[in-house]
């Protein structure tokens, strides 16, 4: 026994310990769910110049959240599926390697125009 430290002192730092531990993985679950759904995104708004709300991955995402996977898995996971899609899809992009930088700059007017009461 810790000659600083009773029983319920023990206890009580025990519980904070692996409360503590239950909350980086329950964040590094959401980050890492949200790293997911953003590749998912990013894919599917490259091929298809939008994306789908609610997400058609939905439960794997929920699943990634409340941790279904070890870390390992899901860093084994994403790098099979970014190396695989990416190279998959490279010639399926359909957005143009370069914006229109005239037409954002009349739309960014537009928004403040409206936003301002101005059109």
């Amino acid at each position: 026994m810790n000659q600083y430290l009773d029983d319920e002192d023990i206890k009580y730092l025990t519980i904070a310990k692996e409360s503590a531990i239950g909350q980086i993985t329950k964040r590094n679950n959401k980050q890492l769910s949200h790293l997911f759904r953003l590749i998912g995104e990013g894919i599917e708004l490259l091929t298809t110049s939008h994306i789908t709300f609610p997400r058609p991955d939905a439960d794997e995402l929920l699943a990634i959240r409340h941790g279904k996977y070890t870390y390992d898995e899901l860093m084994e996971k994403l790098g099979e599926d970014v190396d695989a899609n990416f190279k998959s899809i490279e010639d399926k992009i359909i957005l143009p390697h370069n914006p229109n930088r005239k037409e954002a700059d009349k739309l960014c007017q537009k928004l403040v125009k409206q936003r301002l009461g101005y059109a």
